[in-house]
């Protein structure tokens, strides 16, 4: 038996057609555009053991107020950070909003990493000073790209945790700006 003039012909294109695609995908794979836009990690953990947990966050009253926060730098260079910990006594005004009453530094970290690197930091959240009384109280973890001044930063964080410590209207302790 033996195939028409024209069968062979499909039969050829429709082969090459399925080569082209082969290698097109191939290509775009290796090639293609790059994974998603520079970032930042930033978290706030409980140590529990030698694990660190996003879970069970020091409240007061409780004996060890440690937390770690976490830094890792996907930003495709090497990056420095300060990491600034405050306390801060609130008043909540209507509901959706609060008030700083007061502040307390717990302290702040200066950070440099390469891409890819990860770094953590340790604060005592219950170190609260003036604070300790206060009937709510939140700790504010601002992360700033750069170095910022010892004084408190006027600038926007580029990015922002807060942990309740003090708070028997909440539901959950811990937030993100």
């Amino acid at each position: 038996m033996t195939d028409s003039g024209g069968t062979r012909t499909a039969e050829i294109a429709v082969l090459c057609a399925g080569l082209l695609l082969a290698v097109s995908t191939v290509g775009f794979a290796v090639g293609g555009p790059t994974s998603a836009s520079p970032y930042t990690e930033f978290s706030v953990l409980s140590p529990d053991g030698g694990d660190l947990l996003a879970d069970d966050y020091p409240t007061v009253g409780d004996a060890n107020g440690t937390v770690v926060t976490k830094v890792t730098n996907h930003q495709r260079e090497q990056t420095t950070y300060t990491l600034v910990a405050t306390a801060q006594h609130v008043a909540a005004n209507d509901g959706s909003s609060t008030e700083v009453l007061e502040r307390h530094e717990l302290g702040r970290q200066t950070l440099s990493l390469p891409d890819g690197d990860a770094a953590t930091a340790r604060f005592d959240v219950l170190a609260l000073g003036d604070l300790a009384d206060a009937p709510r109280v939140r700790v504010v973890f601002s992360l700033y790209v750069g170095n910022v001044s010892d004084d408190t930063p006027s600038e926007s964080p580029y990015r922002q945790l807060h942990l309740w410590v003090a708070d028997t209207d909440r539901d959950s302790n811990v937030t993100a700006t």
